[in-house]
């Protein structure tokens, strides 16, 4: 970057590459595979593709969940850069068409409703408070079958929210549709081979494949920025392996969800919600109250297979942590090269508190194994983490008796590694309970569950060991000079605008502005030396303007408006925010696969990587 905040070359820089790159990696380590009846990898080169996001794949959110990339590839040209030929050309057109009708309905319907408004504060979210449901596409027909000469089908599974347009329990967002159902009964029933791949931010009812047979495997794609077409692709043709693993828990139906049919609209009350599960979300809920699921916290399948056995476990205490380590040694027992993702849980024991039946302590990525290879993983906790929080003397303690560590592939498949031994309670951490509940509601309590084990060889006694009272204070706020000197010519207001940044829209002069960027900090501060700072609100990625023209005044102008602001009166607008007259900036960012897809790559330097590389990408 430079004083243009941008290059003025419109080719790709090196590091939009990196990045582009690194994005592909970062998508196929995230994919889970969570069935495969030998169907994958895929054997045939023609494939039928079926499916709202096979061309409309969703890459991630809406509103501050987009990011104004260079190029998003879908799932169909994914597979025709690997070199599939995709058989289906006539239902995914035919797709198109009914797309572009429904989509024009939507927006001469959204035009009428914001008519006459004049404020792009109004019409911006007036605008995306209407949601645009994708279409099913027709009904999947004989010629359809026999135009695809093929034996392998891919269905592609989408449904698009974000800012503005949360997910709703109604066909066509978290059921199928009535036509998606038809469609996937007959491409199930049409097909040796069909590979079903589920392209949303989250999860939906699957209840259907108990009642559809022939469905062969299944991923969760979820959304995968933007080379997400790619790197499906590098998986399903086996060029690569699945490694992902689930970051949540897929239940046997939205019934099972701990007071589901409360939230948000459900109850009728959108101004408060009671968060009456306390501590059982997710896996924690499922596993300490025996729940059935349909897939569980932390599963993935893979093309290969892994063994696993505990080779030692040993505990130590330093002034601010007790680090346990397990050693582990993994060995792929299969065909083809892979990566493993071990996972260590720690059951401690029932007493007087809260406690779920287990709790993810650790967990390790193991690099690529070909077959047969042996890998000795170290998996670490501070034991300290396997604390309970006590709201009546607001601290942290561990209670006493005996923490059995478990170790394994996903929450309900581990096996006994270690037992740890507390013969009394420790009070690991003192504090003082700020925000008290203030209404009164009672939390979900688990049943009583007894802490059993077999395990023998590993016991880890701390009981002598956890003697000294552990380093803790509430973090003190201190000050430099320098900044008690800017502090001191504020006014108290002045000081209070610190914390509540600056205008969203409006810029003084002096200040520094990134177009298409939605926050800054303290814009009416700057004759007090107190600098301004840009943020972008882009959770996957960096969400600002990817053009402009610098105007020969120096001012800079959006060439264009982006299609999502291009309403109403902003289209009225364009002719005097837009420009094109002077020297254009490309400041073209990265569409990274979304939170929830990098969480299911459980890999933390990679992880790392993507956070420096937004991080080059913001400078």
């Amino acid at each position: 970057m430079n004083e243009f905040y941008g290059v003025l070359s419109p080719e790709p820089s090196e590091l939009e590459l990196q990045n582009r790159a690194l994005a592909r990696k970062a998508a196929r380590e995230g994919f889970v595979l969570l069935k495969n009846e030998n169907a994958l990898p895929l054997k045939n080169q023609k494939i039928a593709l079926y499916g709202m996001g096979a061309r409309k794949t969703v890459k991630g959110g809406l509103g501050s969940g987009s990011v104004e990339e260079r190029y998003s590839v879908n799932i169909e040209n994914g597979l025709k850069n690997a070199g599939f030929v995709i058989t289906t050309a006539r239902w995914l057109n035919d797709y198109d068409t009914e797309y572009n009708t429904t989509y024009q309905a939507y927006v001469d319907m959204v035009e009428e409703k914001i008519k006459g408004l004049t404020n792009p504060m109004q019409i911006i979210p007036l605008a995306h408070s209407f949601v645009y449901r994708y279409p099913s596409g027709r009904l999947i027909d004989a010629q359809d079958i026999a135009e695809s000469d093929t034996d392998t089908a891919v269905y592609v599974l989408m449904r698009q929210a974000g800012e503005g347009s949360d997910r709703k329990l109604e066909k066509g967002d978290y059921y199928i549709t009535d036509t998606e159902r038809a469609n996937l009964i007959t491409v199930a029933e049409s097909y040796t081979h069909t590979i079903l791949v589920i392209n949303i931010g989250g999860t939906l009812d699957l209840g259907f494949l108990d009642e559809i047979p022939g469905i062969d495997a299944v991923v969760q794609f979820v959304q995968g920025g933007e080379e997400g077409g790619n790197a499906l692709a590098d998986v399903l043709s086996g060029r690569e392996n699945f490694s992902g693993k689930l970051a949540d828990t897929i239940p046997m139906h939205y019934e099972d969800i701990p007071f589901g049919d409360e939230f948000s609209y459900l109850n009728g009350d959108l101004e408060n919600e009671y968060y009456k599960e306390g501590i059982y979300v997710g896996y924690r809920y499922f596993d300490s109250f025996e729940k059935e699921v349909r897939y569980p916290f932390g599963f993935g399948l893979s093309y290969t297979t892994f063994d696993w056995k505990v080779l030692s476990a040993e505990a130590s205490v330093t002034s601010s942590a007790v680090p346990v380590t397990a050693k582990v040694e993994i060995t792929n027992t299969g065909s083809v090269s892979g990566k493993e993702v071990l996972q260590l849980y720690v059951s401690a024991p029932q007493g007087t508190m809260h406690k779920e039946y287990q709790r993810l302590a650790a967990f390790i990525k193991t690099p690529s194994l070909a077959p047969d290879e042996t890998y000795i993983a170290e998996i670490c906790f501070d034991f300290k983490d396997c604390a309970s929080y006590d709201e009546n003397s607001a601290s942290y303690i561990l209670e006493a008796g005996d923490y059995v560590v478990r170790i394994g592939n996903s929450s309900r498949n581990t096996h006994e590694a270690a037992v740890i031994r507390l013969a009394e309670a420790k009070v690991i951490s003192s504090h003082k309970n700020c925000c008290v509940k203030t209404d009164d509601f009672e939390e979900l309590t688990a049943p009583s569950r007894e802490n059993t084990y077999t395990v023998t060889s590993l016991p880890l006694d701390l009981s002598a060991m956890l003697t000294q009272e552990f380093d803790y204070s509430e973090p003190q706020v201190a000050e430099t000079a320098k900044e008690a000197a800017i502090l001191d010519r504020l006014t108290l207001e002045e000081q209070s605008q610190l914390l509540m940044g600056g205008e969203l829209q409006r810029v003084p002069a002096g200040a520094r502005d990134i177009h298409g960027a939605a926050g800054k900090t303290a814009t009416n501060l700057l004759e007090k030396g107190i600098r301004n700072v840009v943020f972008s609100d882009g959770p996957a990625g960096v969400n600002i303007a990817n053009r402009l023209c610098k105007k020969a005044d120096g001012t800079f102008a959006l060439p264009t408006i982006p299609e999502r602001y291009n309403w109403g009166i902003l289209k009225q607008m364009a002719s005097r925010m837009c420009s094109t007259d002077g020297t254009m900036v490309y400041r073209y960012a990265t569409a990274w696969p979304v939170e929830l897809l990098l969480s299911q790559t459980w890999n933390t330097p990679l992880l790392t990587q993507i956070g420096k590389a937004v991080g080059q990408e913001k400078n």
